[in-house]
């Protein structure tokens, strides 16, 4: 395995991210590159030089009025980290291989940048001279030499772990191994640390008197017993908030740092599909487990079918459709209802004719996580969180186990490879069956609400 300016990255944030596998293709720096080649119409694009068994490649070298630049086309909206990691590598190895170059610049995303009817580059990106910050960085040549040893040694055990305190991808420092941890209490902050220098290393041993949070003594008592805690009256007050006929409504979103639509800025959550289900009544308190089925749907979609071929799509339509699935006076749930909330004002600047209806919604969307968030319920295995996907299994029977899509990130990235198929004019994925299967994910958001809205009316105070 040869040592290259990827890798080098990533092992100044953890050594033994050089012995694992390549993570997937990152579409938002290859698309943000692709972009970027068009406003750089003289320069080498992909240059690589290798030297001493090594490898190092930059975005783009030209030459202008007798001086060298190298560029690195970066998605984030300002100078990260990696990419300096990346050029101090490449400065290093260039300089060696007798290939000097004079100004070293990062390309990032202007994040005030606001979509037109066509994408602009030179309004896109914002240009960082990085020369002086990379001659400033000492122990380059160490850390290359140590990260070449260690790669060519094959020995993973010999490489140091990063000691965060968050959890690593690459050495798990820090995560949390079961329900007794503490690193997973709610909020836990520096408790963990302050438990361990008390001698304590289980929830289960912190002592009654210990100072917690009330939402940790939920959590350490529930780990205790073994058993959920219901909290009958604040469900029951929840419950009550919730005024019929109702909607269930979920988005799925595309965030990416080339703006998709017109009016959208980097890095937004733009919906490009919603599901809406209509209940007409309460759950009945004695409804079994996974009696939720039968009831209407609607849902809609911005197809990149009528997308033009720079991607731009026509949202009115979808925004029509949403307002008319979600028409009425009752309240409209979701979990996690602050991201609908947005999504919905953030509709309403971009179509003012539906601005007022737009609001309209948001003002009346109820948040399924509250009862969740208070601690009103929970179950040990939580593991102080209260996510869709964590709660969901715990308090029904339901899950996401046989979705071709079944998450959030797979959703964006599948969206995002439709669109992008139809800019470049690329073979495209069968659009239908895309489809097909983010809608069944969005479906199977909707369905879990569903089920534990039925779940927590058996929590209802009679």
């Amino acid at each position: 395995m040869i040592l290259n300016e990827t890798m080098y990255a990533r092992a100044a944030r953890c050594e033994r991210a050089l012995f694992e596998e390549p993570s997937e293709p990152d579409d938002d720096r290859a698309s943000t590159a692709e972009l970027g080649a068009s406003i750089l119409p003289n320069a080498v694009f992909r240059h690589e030089v290798r030297y001493a068994g090594l490898s190092a490649t930059v975005d783009a070298v030209y030459e202008k009025r007798g001086r060298r630049y190298a560029v690195l086309f970066g998605p984030g909206t300002g100078v990260r980290a990696r990419y300096l990691d990346e050029l101090e590598f490449c400065r290093y190895l260039f300089a060696a291989a007798g290939f000097p170059v004079d100004f070293w610049h990062v390309y990032h995303i202007d994040k005030k940048y606001v979509r037109g009817v066509e994408l602009d580059p030179d309004a896109l990106f914002v240009v960082a001279d990085v020369s002086n910050r990379l001659m400033k960085r000492d122990g380059v040549e160490q850390r290359i030499l140590r990260y070449a040893a260690l790669l060519a040694a094959a020995d993973p055990s010999a490489a140091q772990p990063c000691g965060k305190r968050t959890a690593c991808p690459y050495c798990g420092g820090a995560t949390a191994k079961d329900r007794d941890d503490p690193a997973t209490l709610h909020k836990a902050g520096r408790l963990p640390e302050k438990l361990a220098s008390d001698g304590i290393s289980r929830i289960s041993d912190i002592p009654a008197e210990y100072r917690l949070s009330p939402t940790q003594r939920i959590q350490r008592d529930a780990v205790i017993s073994r058993h959920e805690h219901r909290d009958y009256d604040a469900i029951s007050a929840f419950l009550d908030t919730i005024a019929y006929p109702a909607v269930l409504l979920d988005f799925e979103a595309i965030s990416s740092a080339i703006p998709p639509f017109p009016g959208t800025r980097p890095w937004e959550h733009v919906p490009f599909m919603y599901v809406a289900r209509i209940l007409a009544h309460p759950p009945a308190r004695s409804a079994p487990n996974g009696a939720v089925g039968g009831k209407p749907e609607k849902w809609g979609v911005v197809s990149p079918s009528v997308c033009d071929q720079q991607g731009v799509c026509d949202q009115r339509g979808f925004v029509e459709s949403l307002l008319d699935a979600t028409a009425g006076s009752g309240s409209i749930v979701s979990f996690g209802a602050e991201f609908e909330k947005r999504v919905l004002r953030r509709l309403a600047e971009l179509f003012p004719a539906h601005a007022s209806e737009l609001i309209e919604r948001a003002d009346r969307t109820i948040d399924l996580l509250e009862p969740f968030e208070a601690f009103a319920y929970y179950h040990p295995d939580q593991k102080g969180k209260c996510s869709l996907k964590v709660v969901l299994p715990l308090i029904t029977d339901g899950g996401y186990d046989g979705l071709a899509i079944s998450d959030g990130g797979d959703a964006n990235a599948a969206y995002r490879r439709l669109l992008s198929g139809r800019r470049s004019g690329r073979p495209e994925p069968d659009e239908d069956d895309v489809i097909d299967a983010l809608r069944r994910y969005c479906r199977q958001d909707v369905h879990a609400m569903d089920l534990i809205l039925t779940a927590l009316a058996g929590s209802r105070r009679v």
